[in-house]
């Protein structure tokens, strides 16, 4: 797996701006972080809505990868919305599953997030 980082999700901010003053004045603090950048308001809350940010936590907090049927018992979801979920994570490069046999495991590829708005 990946190595753990940050995730920085900035709404409204002007990425050329930040990629300017990057090249101009580089920051170790930016080393293990991904930055995401989104227009508004509305389009985090599509990604990072109330229940995935608190599925990014019962991830986060497990100490082995979890299994979706242990994220469905202890969020008390359905198995479709976690799985659903599961992929909208996957696909922002929050999480990363790895099946065996019959079942999915889950880990986090992030051990914090950090939303930023301008």
């Amino acid at each position: 797996m990946d190595c753990m980082k940050k995730l920085i999700i900035k709404i409204g901010a002007d990425s050329d701006k930040d990629l300017r003053e990057a090249w101009s004045k580089p920051s170790k603090e930016l080393n293990g972080t991904t930055t995401v950048y989104l227009k508004n308001a509305i389009l985090a809350h599509q990604i990072l809505s109330e229940e995935r940010l608190d599925l990014m936590k019962h991830i986060m907090t497990y100490s082995s990868p979890a299994c979706v049927s242990d994220l469905v018992e202890s969020t008390g979801r359905k198995q479709e919305a976690i799985s659903r979920d599961i992929s909208i994570l996957e696909s922002q490069g929050m999480i990363q599953k790895n099946k065996k046999g019959r079942k999915v495991f889950i880990e986090p590829k992030i051990d914090s997030i950090e939303i930023r708005f301008k």
